[in-house]
């Protein structure tokens, strides 16, 4: 379209975007906080200066935006694995009297100008099939593991009907609970990040101490816990969720959700199927943890399978594989229908490798598939959940 220009949004923008998504999106959205929008599309690297997040002008008005979270990522080549600058694709709103007139496409070209790497996770029917046509690839879904932690409470997460007795917690007998860090060793936990990437010659977010920080710690919309020592052990990165109806009330507070968003083994066989007493010991004294804390229920999603033998030896189920039994998907707000979490992902390199599913590693806090749905304020501040 010759009459819409695109542009990189800047600081001053933002009056007007919050005004935009307000009317666009939803009136009480999280994403309407200035410090939770900013925290998110600030993200880390070399863009972020938020020039790989576009809008898009018809005159002087905005109608239409593709929100962006930049980002430094682990591209196997032919020759050797290269750190590229990128983004991750984060809210696609077009004003709807200029949908389908190619605006889109232009906020698309315009992303892809800025960005060599581009990634997207958990996009609608509207967004999956621009994607698949401009060469993306794609994986239809992440998969996902779950687990019994305390059987009744557990049974009401269920996405149908059964009986509390059919089902078999894991067992936490003579397992000791193992506490979060109070400080975070970060370096040795980006040393990890950077070698099971570079060994196993994954595609995913390159992830120096910068992207601990601003991911996790910084994170001004949940409280992420780090586990484990990654020099022996390896490290899980989780938080404890609440289930909560379509207004955010908690609906009963015994029924926690523990979500496991990151697990790194210290030992890089486990990701090949070998056995190592010393992770599976510590995932599980993790897990003993949750349920000390009040969780009944534990899930987890990756984009490639090369955990699940450690997996299944810590008591976790592949989704499909539990039938009725099934989670369900959302607790903030619960809902009862699976949802699928697909991943989709383009590197304009003509020596990039083509890699399947299992030579990728993405997690759904890679995008903003682990961010608020819900802001209250108060007396006490602005809280989210």
């Amino acid at each position: 379209m010759n009459s819409v220009r695109t542009r990189s949004f800047v600081e001053e923008d933002w009056p007007f975007v919050r005004e935009f998504l307000r009317a666009g999106w939803r009136e009480d959205h999280p994403i309407l906080n200035k410090d939770l929008f900013f925290w998110q599309y600030r993200g880390y690297g070399p863009l972020s200066d938020y020039s790989a997040f576009q809008l898009a002008f018809f005159g002087n008005d905005l109608v239409g935006l593709r929100g962006v979270i930049p980002g430094l990522y682990h591209v196997p080549c032919h020759d050797q694995c290269r750190i590229l600058s990128g983004g991750s694709f984060a809210m696609w709103l077009v004003d709807e009297r200029f949908r389908g007139k190619g605006v889109g496409k232009e906020l698309l070209r315009a992303v892809e100008s800025h960005c060599t790497v581009t990634v997207a996770v958990g996009s609608n029917e509207n967004s999956t099939p621009i994607y698949r046509r401009h060469d993306y690839r794609w994986l239809d879904d992440l998969p996902r593991y779950v687990g019994c932690l305390d059987p009744k409470p557990y049974a009401t997460l269920l996405r149908t009907s059964v009986d509390s007795q059919t089902l078999e917690p894991l067992s936490f007998d003579g397992v000791q609970k193992i506490a979060p860090h109070d400080e975070v060793p970060l370096v040795a936990v980006s040393r990890l990040s950077e070698v099971t990437n570079r060994k196993l010659r994954v595609f995913g977010l390159h992830k120096p101490v910068e992207f601990w920080r601003w991911r996790y710690l910084d994170s001004p919309g949940f409280s992420y816990r780090f586990f484990g020592d990654p020099e022996t052990e390896g490290i899980v990165i989780g938080r404890v969720e609440y289930v909560r109806d379509s207004a955010g009330s908690i609906l009963a507070p015994e029924r926690l959700v523990f979500r496991i968003i990151e697990l790194l083994p210290a030992d890089l066989g486990v990701w090949s199927g070998k056995s190592t007493r010393a992770f599976v010991s510590m995932v599980r004294s993790v897990l003993a943890w949750a349920r000390g804390e009040g969780c009944c229920a534990v899930d987890y999603r990756l984009s490639n399978d090369l955990l699940s033998a450690a997996l299944r030896e810590i008591g976790l189920s592949r989704e499909e594989e539990v039938g009725p039994f099934s989670l369900c998907s959302l607790f903030s707000p619960l809902r009862p229908e699976r949802r699928r979490m697909n991943a989709h992902w383009k590197v304009q390199r003509d020596d990039a490798e083509e890699l399947s599913a299992e030579r990728t590693y993405i997690v759904k806090s890679d995008n903003d598939m682990d961010r608020p749905n819900f802001m209250s304020t108060g007396e006490a501040g602005i809280w989210f959940y």
